[in-house]
């Protein structure tokens, strides 16, 4: 199609809280706002990733994300878009 996906990759470790947080949006830093897409990469262990591929839209004002539990048995929220890298190329 000749389209160019502007795509933000954000990484994520287990916290102290036990969830895998990522900043969306801090001033002079980041902000996803002009990309089409944000992939969450979910890092449990090297060899084991979990990603989210989430339209930025459905991120609506959020400045900030974060996957609770286990990602992958994880069913809230953003579940829907874990290893969706069919959203991309349906564009």
């Amino acid at each position: 199609s000749g389209s160019i996906l502007r795509i933000e990759v954000k990484t994520a470790s287990l916290a102290s809280d036990g969830k895998f947080h990522a900043t969306l949006k801090k001033h002079g830093h980041t902000d996803c706002k002009g990309t089409d897409f944000v992939v969450l990469l979910c890092v449990i262990d090297p060899e084991l990733v979990i990603p989210f591929v989430i339209p930025t839209l459905a991120l609506g004002a959020r400045r900030a994300i974060a996957i609770t539990r286990n990602p992958v048995s994880y069913a809230g929220q953003w579940a829907k878009y874990r290893g969706l890298w069919e959203s991309i190329h349906s564009l």
